[in-house]
């Protein structure tokens, strides 16, 4: 089980202190509660961060809003050496 308790957006911008390069940023951040994992006692929480541009893709016509207290199914593929958010269902 993977239920949605909240979501933010956060927008802004920071310096790599390495290279001195200004990175702008503009991302959904959704929260969730799972019981997946076994080692956990009950519920552990987390969160899922999803580029704006991405959103559309990713969520397809679910409002962030939406999401808040059901259940959801998100889906990840391989890309390369990763393995990256594919999309999000309700469940």
């Amino acid at each position: 089980m993977i239920k949605v308790v909240g979501f933010e957006t956060k927008k802004g911008s920071f310096t790599n202190q390495q290279t001195g390069e200004v990175i702008d940023y503009d991302n959904l951040i959704i929260y969730y509660v799972s019981d997946l994992k076994e080692e956990v006692e009950g519920l552990y929480s987390s969160e899922i961060k999803i580029k704006s541009k991405d959103i559309k893709k990713i969520l397809g016509d679910i409002k962030p809003s939406e999401m808040i207290n059901k259940e959801i199914i998100p889906y990840y593929i391989p890309v390369g050496n990763s393995v990256v958010l594919n999309r999000i269902d309700l469940a």
